[in-house]
């Protein structure tokens, strides 16, 4: 074999600092010819660009292994190249400049940007699971890490390269804060990553209500089965008329006796008891929450009027939301949509003339959905979707007292429970996260609470104390 070995100046006339810098592959080309003279011998060109000449070293001819990249034999400062050989190509011809421009294809400058992370959002919130989204600026892959603190311990990713990355996290414990961040890599290794956020998971769903079994109404939750009881508050005074707010943080009641009840607030654990308004001589007690600071609530004013509030959570703000002077305004519930409230209208101080209404609050306008049949209707209740609402019943009489379900609009009525004699169901509430209704009920001589589907089937007693009385039960996520 017959060769000619060379080595180029790296640090000298050719200007081949250029060829060391960066991190990408680069176009080498020696072209060598008597033709180009004595001094001119190969001619070299980096990346199609002719850098200039340099004279032939050293025809050899040997056989056996031939090293490309280093001369055979050389030494410290000499030795393999520092980098990767990608493709050699060897001609029989002298290559032209535009031949050797045509070879050359210019290659991208190295990608060292990681993905850029934006709109990282926890979503879909459970008890055990929830959905993290985010969306980066090149197709990358997508990696969550969580846990309860900052060490997370936790991964899950989804499979493909994507710039809308969307990833599921299970294994979750409820009612606690859950530390979060994202990952993102590209196709050549840069990895981007998001700060550090947090989501709070859904509590479990638990059944809140009042029970004398202290001797006086005191406020506990218990699951949707009627097992663990826990007691919220302790008070020398009763504590009923529990509502909880919609982010299952805190639960409104009232506390009192007789007809002076006032209006408090707790956390869902029956912690930072809160007393909202100063005490008056009138009765208070919550219907609903407006929002995760904003309580609907009735004030009795006189034996005759009772009219509907609304106030924040710190005692601020108060304003009137449904009044009918000398008329009772009473026992009221929110839509889902959070724009209508329902309530029995009463002409009076408590007559059988009651009617169902809906009053607007965005434009101050009222519907009559029920008029009186003689019979008085109690506690008014919006369905989840907001399309039908129950209540109960009396007879003109009074007992028995029983549940009905009509069309929002007041149409298609029906019963759905069938109590008789001296039976009676109170307080329903109709649970938006799994569609129940929820009341207490006297089947048997005691108030029990029970459960039973939209249409009033698939009865559920959730609780059976006897000489002990349950009551007005709201049911909701607890996130302490």
């Amino acid at each position: 074999m017959t060769a000619f070995t060379t080595h180029l100046p790296l640090g000298g006339e050719l200007g081949a600092e250029a060829f060391r810098r960066g991190s990408c592959y680069h176009h080498l080309l020696a072209v060598c010819s008597d033709s180009f003279g004595a001094s001119q011998k190969i001619k070299i060109y980096l990346d199609g660009i002719y850098l200039g000449a340099i004279g032939k070293y050293n025809v050899v001819t040997y056989s056996g292994e031939y090293n490309i990249g280093r001369y055979r034999g050389e030494s410290s400062p000499y030795g393999p190249v520092n980098g990767s050989i990608d493709d050699v190509r060897i001609y029989n011809r002298v290559l032209s400049p535009s031949e050797i421009s045509t070879l050359f294809v210019s290659p991208s400058p190295a990608d060292q940007v990681a993905p850029s992370i934006s709109a990282v959002t926890a979503s879909s919130i459970t008890t055990s699971t929830a959905v993290i989204t985010w969306t980066t600026d090149e197709n990358s892959t997508s990696v969550v890490e969580y846990g309860p603190t900052t060490a997370y311990g936790q991964v899950a990713s989804v499979a493909g390269s994507v710039t809308n990355h969307s990833v599921t996290i299970t294994n979750l414990a409820s009612g606690t804060t859950c530390h979060y961040r994202v990952r993102s890599e590209d196709s050549v290794g840069n990895v981007g990553t998001s700060i550090d956020a947090t989501f709070l998971s859904q509590g479990l769903l638990k059944v809140v209500f009042a029970s004398n079994q202290t001797g006086h109404n005191e406020i506990f939750a218990m699951n949707l089965d009627g097992t663990g009881l826990t007691q919220l508050t302790n008070s020398a005074e009763s504590s009923d008329r529990p509502i909880i707010s919609p982010n299952g943080t805190k639960i409104a009641f009232r506390r009192g006796s007789g007809l002076t009840w006032k209006l408090f607030c707790m956390n869902s654990d029956g912690s930072g008891v809160l007393q909202v308004l100063p005490s008056t001589s009138y009765s208070h007690y919550p219907c609903f929450w407006l929002s995760n600071t904003r309580i609907g609530w009735n004030e009795g004013v006189s034996t005759e009027e009772d009219i509907m509030w609304a106030v924040n959570v710190d005692g601020s703000n108060q304003q009137i939301l449904v009044d009918h002077p000398n008329d009772k305004d009473v026992e009221g519930d929110l839509s889902p949509s959070g724009n209508e409230v329902v309530f029995p209208f009463d002409t009076g101080n408590w007559t059988y003339n009651r009617q169902v209404r809906i009053w607007n609050l965005t434009n101050s306008s009222e519907t009559v959905i029920r008029n009186s049949d003689g019979c008085p209707d109690h506690w008014p209740r919006f369905s989840p979707d907001g399309s039908k609402i129950c209540w109960v019943q009396y007879t003109s009489s009074g007992r028995p007292g029983n549940l009905f379900v009509m069309n929002a609009d007041g149409t298609n009525v029906s019963q759905i429970s069938f109590a008789a004699g001296n039976q009676a169901y109170e307080d329903t509430y109709w649970c938006r996260q799994d569609g129940r209704i929820y009341c207490p009920a006297d089947l048997d001589g005691q108030y029990d609470l029970y459960s039973m589907a939209a249409d009033g089937s698939n009865v559920l007693r959730l609780t059976n104390t006897p000489t002990i009385n349950e009551s007005a039960p709201t049911v909701g996520y607890l996130n302490p």
